[in-house]
């Protein structure tokens, strides 16, 4: 038992599965700089706004509590649009099934009936923006003030708008059984890219390894990793169907946390896959506490060998913000506060 607690814990911790509590956003005194990893240079944002408007699929990889991130993609996606373009946001915090309900929302024109309120009525879009929080089934999660905005943006500006990821039901049934232990009906649900790269398995479990605090049993992490996988390839197969819709001059802005595109792999190394030669932007964003020196530039430029696999930097871009304010104490190892939750069981008190 104590191992399937630790398990959905940390799972929650690592798969995007744990609610957050929004702090007021963050403005920053100065504008801290944006850096071209491959090119070893800062540029700017109109710089950056440039590449962006040349790409068909942006990745705009978060920290998911940093409430500067977010509004720093709601400032992206309005350029974008004052660029000309119209870009599809895809949001890895929603599910593909889900999309219907966002369309519904962004989608929605003003009652026909005699008398009705103005769409654009404040009472009118609080009613319609909490009724589809209910049937998203976000009523418990705070984090929904991050995300709401981005789904206003998208019904404000008329855009295209889609969930892509595994409904979170399946991920932990996946991290709990297993692939081959889910149903055939979950089964059909999951699209397969065929990508396979056993390097990136490798990386990819030394991370999750670190991430449960050395606490996961290796039966554990090859779950988990099955589960990275899944959630991976069904992004890259909802940013690929849009990308067959999608005008061939309009860009899809994707939301997701930067660890599903971290070292040009997971959704973007399985999209390249998919769609050989579509051009692609990879931006994380990256907290720091004071803009850093240009001499420190080169910490970030770090490649990574693993196996007969040398994996690129992080990102191809950094977008520098300020820290998320702090839930726990800043001095606060994660790794202890972990084994306080979930001591081994030898350590649990006796029932009395």
């Amino acid at each position: 038992m104590s191992k399937i607690i630790v398990a959905m814990f940390s799972c929650a911790l690592f798969l995007g599965g744990c609610t957050v509590t929004p702090p007021a956003a963050i403005t920053p005194t100065a504008e801290l700089p944006i850096f071209a990893v491959n090119e070893g240079k800062v540029i700017s944002r109109q710089d950056l706004l440039a590449r962006m408007g040349e790409a068909r699929v942006i990745y705009l990889g978060e920290k998911h509590d940093n409430p500067t991130q977010h509004q720093l993609q709601r400032e992206i996606i309005q350029n974008l649009v004052e660029m000309g373009k119209r870009p599809a946001i895809g949001l890895e915090f929603f599910s593909r099934a889900q999309t219907s309900w966002l369309l519904n929302f962004t989608e929605a024109k003003q009652s026909p009936m005699k008398g009705s309120a103005a769409e654009s009525s404040h009472a009118s879009l609080s009613h319609e923006g909490e009724s589809l929080r209910q049937r998203l089934g976000w009523e418990q999660r705070p984090e929904w003030d991050f995300y709401y905005p981005l789904i206003l943006v998208a019904r404000h500006k008329k855009l295209p708008v889609f969930g892509a990821d595994l409904p979170q039901g399946m991920r932990f049934h996946i991290t709990r059984v297993g692939m081959s232990g889910i149903s055939p009906v979950e089964r059909a649900l999951i699209p397969s890219t065929g990508f396979v790269h056993e390097d990136y398995r490798q990386l990819m479990q030394k991370q999750l390894s670190e991430a449960h605090c050395g606490a996961a049993a290796p039966d554990l992490l090859d779950r988990l990793y099955a589960t990275w996988v899944a959630r991976n390839d069904t992004m890259a197969a909802s940013i690929t169907a849009m990308l067959k819709e999608l005008p061939s001059s309009e860009p899809i802005v994707m939301i997701l946390g930067a660890g599903h595109v971290a070292r040009d792999m997971g959704v973007l190394e399985r999209v390249a896959h998919l769609n050989p030669g579509v051009r692609q932007l990879n931006l994380g964003f990256k907290e720091i506490s004071a803009s850093p020196a240009t001499s420190d530039f080169a910490t970030y430029q770090q490649p990574v060998q693993v196996g007969n696999t040398r994996f690129a930097p992080d990102h191809g871009y950094l977008w520098f913000t300020p820290p998320a304010p702090a839930t726990d104490a800043p001095d606060q190892d994660p790794c202890a506060l972990f084994r306080k939750r979930h001591p081994p069981v030898s350590e649990k008190p006796s029932p009395s």
